[in-house]
């Protein structure tokens, strides 16, 4: 049977430095073990509770969100709503004019995911 993996924790008797940098290589070793962070404190005998205190002690959450690229931010299109009864597609109906002229016309009692489908393609091709 294999031994469990016993973390090097510094005490408090470490210098505060020493404390922070070992706490660090803690969450490096982490990152790279693909573990939860339960089941790495709990092969490791630490303790979850200090695990965590020092994480945001020492701001490691903040550091590896600052490495991540932002999310694109969504595309906005331009609206034109008609009151005009000749231009209007029905009652309950939708229709999205693109920019390039194209529309989509969506009638009452659509199969909504035949439309999210659709929409994903259009999405995809512009």
């Amino acid at each position: 049977m294999d031994q469990p993996k016993v973390a090097q924790v510094p005490g408090r008797r470490e210098p505060q430095h020493a404390r922070e940098e070992a706490w660090r290589e803690i969450f490096r070793e982490q990152a790279r073990s693909g573990q939860s962070h339960s089941a790495f404190c709990r092969e490791r005998s630490i303790s979850l509770h200090s695990y965590f205190w020092y994480r945001r002690r020492l701001g490691w959450p903040k550091a590896r969100r600052a490495a991540a690229p932002a999310p694109e931010s969504p595309k906005l299109v331009p609206v034109r709503i008609t009151t005009n009864p000749d231009s209007s597609p029905g009652k309950g109906a939708i229709e999205v004019v693109l920019a390039a002229g194209q529309y989509l016309r969506v009638s009452r009692g659509f199969d909504e995911e035949t439309l999210l489908r659709l929409l994903r393609l259009l999405e995809g091709a512009c």
